[in-house]
């Protein structure tokens, strides 16, 4: 088929179709739809001008003559003529005219209103050989390497065209590509592409170096790997716990494919809330139950000491160093797949977390102490089972003390937020009331970590231990402190230094431990300080001195006393004055005021002849310096910090013989019904002198299990172990120390 128009010369067809072949398919098209439409034809109007704009000086006057003759819109020269100031062989994308041998001159073309790119000959070249039958123009001198490493030179003169080239290779005109490898190289090159991408898929970010044809998905945690990369670091320095296995989940949930953006938009909301609560989770903060419960009572906290317990949790050197880090990973994420490495380091963690890997290194350990606690640790639920059933079994009965026995009172002081921890924080382990107890107890448990359980524990001391739940309820009536005391002669009586309507606190003696007489009044006391609550807390001596006044009033034999005082308690603050940025400073100062006011009320009881037993009990401490589990001041957790609590016993209007009686077993309230029972049976007054040794003597030894609402900690061969609530146990390193293999 030809596309030679009648009269046409060669030359004119040469200058008026430099792009036969996109015509023809222009033309071909036009004429298939049938439709005549006006863009086809400025578009065929366009490819028939088109011809190279960038002419040589000495052509200009030729390529008008030949412009003129075909009323063109442009001007237009023959092909051939910009041949003779080209040197360059057919295909090469190198401009002759940028080599500086012609000029360039720029035409417009009057459709686009802007310059056409001067690249219009390389166009006129590739249409040539897309139809070299319609094609007279003779082929330049082609170039290329042949098998044997020898040049081919293709010319018209030996009457071979651009066409007949392509026997010799497939590729168009400036293809750089070279032949088809082997069917084994191809194989392996491929094997190696699929490599590179995965590798490159997985260790970097730059996809365009190493994916080829995308067979592998992204493995892509993006900005949420740095969540678990700082949570992964914070557990490495014993900030907050780590569950491989929740985490795990939640990488697998951030690397789904997601393509629509409201999808995309709902699991970015979803991962957040994911991760809130699995930080949470993953913290040593208190459960949600608890909060929950205990929401009505923080709608009771001023709002400084609400600032004051948010910047407890504020770590200057970790938010600094998290900061850092995240600088870090920015600058390294931009290049690598950090989220690869992030969850690696969630695998290396659920398998040395896992029961194999804890078995291979207590059997590494030999006689360590790991060695030893795996060794010798039974099933911790039947060992807690087991101490709960023994102490149900475990009680002292009081009987009513012989008519000839010389009365006396028994005054117990409950006070909130003193343990030995707190007293060896402040460096008050010297004061001179410690010296002046007969009895003191340096291994006591409170058994609990807050007040409301710790009164009815006290409360409760006849009988053995109970569980955390089962305080709650009804128990047996010779398990009542004050109704036993009661029934063996004593008056009970109720003082407290606060209005006790914090958490019901009045509420729970009443209900659960059966102290059923009203609280003394406190009208006219001296208000010594304001709670966090901003109710007001009473100065103890002055308490104290005003219920002597109304006992020396009184003509009761015996009188058992209850008082409960809150002057160590956090948050709070003297009169008139807001609190401090940190009422934890001021516990020092509180502590010696209230250990002297106790002395001080010693001092008044000799003085006015009372025979009485003064037992001091904390509650709890006050948690001053925490652990890596819990900030100070918090108390979820019943630490031996926490619970091992100084415990003295004085008898006040007889001298005694020796010294201060230490008491180092480990020891409960058992031990104290036990001292207060052998003095109803043989009263300390009767001989005139007393040897506070017959009295300290085989008292009852209680383990160590101290219990929250949802928080067990137990000793067991002197290693202390945590569980918050589930099935699984964990070692509360922070309190355990080597000891000897058995």
């Amino acid at each position: 088929m030809s596309n030679k128009r009648p009269g046409e010369t060669p030359s004119e067809r040469r200058v008026a179709h430099p792009m036969p072949g996109l015509s023809a398919y222009l033309g071909a098209l036009t004429e298939r739809s049938g439709q005549y439409c006006s863009y086809v034809d400025d578009a065929k109007k366009l490819v028939e001008s088109v011809t190279p704009l960038q002419v040589g000086i000495d052509d200009v006057s030729h390529a008008k003559a030949h412009a003129a003759a075909d009323d063109l819109p442009l001007r237009a020269f023959k092909t051939s003529d910009t041949r003779e100031h080209n040197s360059h062989p057919a295909g090469e994308r190198q401009n002759p005219y940028m080599s500086g041998h012609v000029r360039p001159r720029t035409v417009r073309h009057p459709l686009l209103s802007k310059e056409i790119p001067s690249f219009a000959v390389y166009l006129q070249k590739l249409s040539e050989e897309s139809a070299p039958s319609r094609t007279t123009i003779p082929d330049p001198v082609i170039e290329r390497p042949v098998e044997g490493g020898h040049t081919r030179l293709a010319q018209i003169a030996a009457g071979e065209t651009v066409a007949d080239s392509r026997v010799h290779d497939s590729h168009p005109i400036g293809d750089r590509r070279s032949k088809p490898a082997p069917t084994r190289f191809r194989l392996l090159g491929r094997m190696g592409t699929i490599w590179r991408s995965l590798i490159g898929r997985v260790l970097y970010t730059d996809d365009a170096k190493f994916i080829g044809n995308g067979y592998y998905p992204e493995l892509s945690l993006g900005r949420w790997g740095y969540f678990l990369a700082a949570k992964i670091g914070m557990y490495w320095h014993g900030l907050i716990d780590f569950h491989p296995l929740e985490n795990l989940g939640f990488a697998v949930f951030i690397l789904l494919p997601v393509r629509s953006r409201i999808l995309r938009v709902a699991k970015t909301l979803i991962a957040i809330v994911l991760a809130v609560s699995l930080l949470y989770y993953d913290s040593w903060l208190p459960p949600v139950s608890r909060l929950l419960s205990g929401m009505s009572s923080l709608s009771d906290f001023g709002m400084d000491y609400l600032f004051e317990l948010m910047g407890r949790f504020i770590n200057g050197y970790v938010v600094g160093s998290l900061i850092l880090a995240s600088a870090a990973y920015w600058m390294v994420w931009r290049k690598y797949r950090v989220g690869v490495f992030v969850a690696l380091g969630i695998l290396l963690l659920f398998v040395v977390q896992g029961p194999l890997w804890r078995n291979v290194l207590h059997d590494d350990a030999g006689n360590g102490l790991a060695g030893v606690a795996q060794k010798v640790r039974p099933d911790l639920d039947q060992v807690l089972q087991s101490f709960f059933d023994r102490e149900a079994q475990r009680a002292v009965l009081f009987t009513p003390p012989p008519a000839d026995a010389h009365p006396f009172d028994v005054i117990f002081i409950h006070v909130c937020s003193l343990s030995w921890d707190d007293v060896q924080a402040v460096g008050l382990a010297d004061h001179p009331l410690w010296k002046r107890f007969d009895m003191l107890f340096s291994q006591f448990n409170s058994a609990t970590s807050y007040s409301g359980s710790a009164a009815i524990h006290l409360l409760r001391a006849p009988c053995g231990q109970q569980k955390h739940g089962k305080m709650y309820g009804a128990t047996a009536d010779h398990c009542y402190l004050m109704g036993a005391l009661e029934k063996a002669g004593f008056a009970p009586d109720l003082v407290l230094n606060h209005d006790g309507k914090f958490d019901n606190f009045l509420g729970q003696v009443t209900q659960y431990g059966r102290v059923t007489v009203p609280p003394m009044s406190l009208g006219d006391v001296h208000i010594a300080q304001y709670a966090f609550d901003k109710s007001p807390v009473y100065d103890d001596f002055s308490v104290l001195n005003r219920w002597l006044a109304i006992r020396q009033a009184s003509g009761k034999e015996r009188v058992a006393l209850y008082y409960n005082t809150i002057s160590l308690h956090d948050g709070n603050h003297p009169p008139g004055a807001v609190s401090r940025p940190n009422t934890l400073d001021t516990y020092r100062d509180r502590l010696a005021q209230f250990l002297d006011d106790t002395a001080s009320f010693m001092d008044k009881l000799e003085s006015s002849g009372r025979r009485a037993v003064v037992v001091m009990v904390p509650e709890h401490g006050a948690a001053l310096r925490g652990d890596k589990r819990q900030i100070a001041g918090l108390r979820d957790i019943p630490t031996p910090a926490i619970t091992i609590v100084p415990v003295g016993i004085r008898v006040i209007g007889v001298p005694r013989t020796g010294d201060t009686v230490l008491v180092s077993q480990t020891s409960s309230f058992l031990a104290i019904s036990t001292i207060i029972e052998r003095m109803l049976k043989k009263s300390p007054y009767d001989e005139g002198i007393y040897k506070p040794a017959e009295y300290a003597r085989d008292l009852p030894v209680t383990p160590f299990v101290a219990q929250s609402e949802r928080t067990t900690v137990l000793e067991y061969n002197h290693l202390y172990h945590l569980n918050r609530g589930g099935d699984s146990w964990e070692d509360y390193t922070e309190f355990n120390q080597p000891v000897d293999p058995l």
